[in-house]
């Protein structure tokens, strides 16, 4: 987007929450000087693409035992908002219209998820760098995820100019290699993020536009397949 500065580092514990494995449990952290540090994007303050994948991608067999839930939001129809703003606006070049729309977004989530995910063993918020918020959790009833998920719908839809559309899918508790990661958290989000595309999709060819529905696909199997030979690596429980 245009007018981005460089990414920053954060430890914001708004934005993620970190398993500890050394200590045999789920800890809710970020403590002063311990964790991981991720990329921060500028523009929403939530972890930026790709220390998110990479981080999610590196929890998975640890808190997929315990059942991983998704959310994968897309804003409804923010190319039409840019448009818009530029030709109310002629200083709105650019995409500086869509940038502010984000930035308060970000900023929707974070105060959300410093309210509500903040007792929840692993909860982390993001984005790919586009147009979507991602909330991944874990240690955490799905129900309540998918509750918690709808009440930050609400609140894009009533303090930002675009309302935000979302699905949420649950990763059933599965045994996960850390050889199958990858391929375990690269099936989950597209499967999430299809069904969010496809909802959007049917509510447009019903000649109506997408605002901030909700799509709730539940239990996710992992498909993980080792490419070399081997024992099963992935196996529920």
């Amino acid at each position: 987007m245009n007018g981005q500065s460089e990414p920053s580092f954060t430890r914001d514990s708004t934005a993620v929450s970190i398993p500890r494995p050394s200590l045999g449990v789920l800890a809710i952290a970020i403590e002063a000087g311990d964790g991981p540090y991720l990329w921060c994007d500028p523009l929403t303050g939530l972890v930026a693409y790709p220390s998110f994948a990479e981080h999610l991608t590196d929890c998975l067999p640890i808190l997929a035992p315990l059942g991983v839930h998704l959310a994968i939001g897309d804003v409804d129809d923010l190319k039409q908002y840019v448009s818009e703003r530029r030709a109310e606006d002629r200083a709105y070049f650019g995409h500086l219209a869509g940038n502010e729309c984000m930035q308060m977004i970000g900023q929707i989530t974070r105060q959300w998820a410093e309210r509500t995910t903040a007792s929840w063993p692993f909860s982390l918020c993001g984005t790919f760098g586009g147009d979507e918020v991602i909330v991944a959790a874990a240690g955490v009833d799905y129900a309540v995820f998918v509750d918690s998920v709808r009440c930050l719908v609400d609140d894009i839809g009533a303090k930002a100019p675009r309302t935000c559309s979302f699905a949420a899918g649950t990763l059933i508790p599965t045994v996960i290699s850390q050889a199958c990661r990858t391929t375990a958290y690269r099936e989950f989000v597209a499967r999430v993020d299809l069904a969010l595309f496809e909802r959007k999709a049917e509510i447009r060819a019903a000649n109506v536009s997408p605002r901030g529905d909700f799509e709730d696909i539940g239990p996710v199997v992992a498909v993980a397949g080792d490419p070399r030979p081997g024992p099963e690596l992935v196996r529920g429980i």
